[in-house]
This record gives C-alpha cells, structure tokens and sequence, in this order.
C-alpha cells in the first residue's frame, strides 16, 4: 500500500524497518471511514467481532476470545507461519509471542495459550 503521508522522515523510517522486519505487507492507516469498514469486516469474517445490533448500539461490536481458539490460533502461527483472515491463510514471520490481557479471563488465556505451545513442542520461556 502506498504511504498516506508526505512525511519523508517517517517513509525512510519504516522503509529501514521494513528491510529488517521483511514484511509481505505494509499497511499505512488512513483514519477513514473505508479503512475502519475494512478492519472491522476482517475482524468479523475472522470470528473475532460479532456485530452488535445496529440500531442499539451503531458501530459496537463484541470481541469472544476463547482460551482454546486463542491458543489454537497461536499454535498454528508459531508452527506454520500463517494466520487466517478474510482472505484466507496469511503469512506472518513472528520470532516472538506477546499475551496480554486485562480481562477476568487474561490468565487463563494466557495458560491455554502456554499449554498448547508446550504440548505442540514449542519452546516456552520469558521474555527478556
């Protein structure tokens, strides 16, 4: 995607990262109302948003997180290098997995997802 900025500065900087990072894609956010119909369609197609009832609640939807589809999800990235979207099967490059949550669920999430990872032979430790 082409930068929405003509902030060159900023251009050269995620062009440098880019080259470290070696993303398939980069995505430049906009704030417009096409751009936040595209996420949030990705995030519903996905199954992670549920849309709520427009005339209650416009623009509201409820996000389920399901220790085991968490930890399903996570698994399949750390094994294979892809997560589903949309448009069907992504490829991520993730040297790293992050698990935070604020939520009454966080550590059992965090749990499932440690478990998993375990059980699938992957190599758990901290974070330093």
């Amino acid at each position: 995607m082409a930068a929405t900025t003509a902030n060159q500065k900023l251009k050269d900087w995620v062009q440098e990262w880019a080259g470290v990072l070696q993303p398939d894609t980069i995505e430049w956010c906009d704030g417009s109302q096409a751009e936040y119909d595209r996420y949030t369609q990705l995030l519903v197609d996905a199954g992670t948003f549920e849309p709520l009832d427009p005339a209650k609640r416009p623009n509201s939807f409820l996000a389920l997180s399901d220790p085991d589809d968490v930890a399903r999800r996570v698994v399949r990235l750390v094994t294979t290098g892809y997560v589903s979207s949309s448009q069907g099967l992504v490829p991520v490059r993730a040297d790293s997995v992050c698990v935070h949550g604020d939520t009454p669920g966080a550590v059992a999430m965090a749990r499932a997802v440690r478990a998993a990872l375990e059980s699938a032979g992957v190599e758990v430790g901290a974070f330093a």
